[in-house]
């Protein structure tokens, strides 16, 4: 049975927010391996700390903070593949307006790190199957 595309949206967002805001940290992690800075990943760029502070002035949590800055660059970055491609930094991300998924959880982890909520990226593949009456990839991953 095809899940709705209603449902595989909330189902990616509360996995991407509850990962982010609420998961444990392993013991083994410092808070520069999930709260600082990277040459891609520009937690303290100015830009970056009055973006993430805008967006969740008015969030009453770390999880109500998370689901703003994820429907933010769900909603004002535009789907497209940047020029820089992997070596697109958020800062970047954020000028051109327009990202993929590698560039835009590179500026999404930025924002959360800038606004304290520990974020790494985790990738997987996911199989096309989960998409069968969505759309169609045209590959099996």
């Amino acid at each position: 049975m095809p899940i709705s595309r209603r449902t595989f949206i909330h189902h990616a967002m509360f996995t991407t927010t509850a990962t982010a805001a609420s998961a444990h940290i392993p013991a083994h992690a410092s808070a520069t391996g999930y709260l600082g800075s990277t040459p891609l990943i520009q937690t303290e760029h100015p830009r970056i700390v009055q973006l993430a502070q805008d967006i969740t002035r008015a969030a009453p949590s770390r999880v109500a903070a998370a689901v703003l800055i994820h429907d933010w660059v769900r909603d004002e970055i535009a789907f497209g593949i940047p020029g820089g491609f992997y070596d697109t930094s958020a800062t970047e991300t954020l000028d051109a307006k327009v990202g993929y998924c590698n560039t835009k959880v590179t500026l999404f982890q930025a924002l959360l790190r800038a606004s304290s909520i520990p974020a790494r990226i985790r990738m997987m593949d996911l199989s096309a199957q989960v998409l069968r009456g969505l759309l169609d990839p045209g590959t099996a991953y």
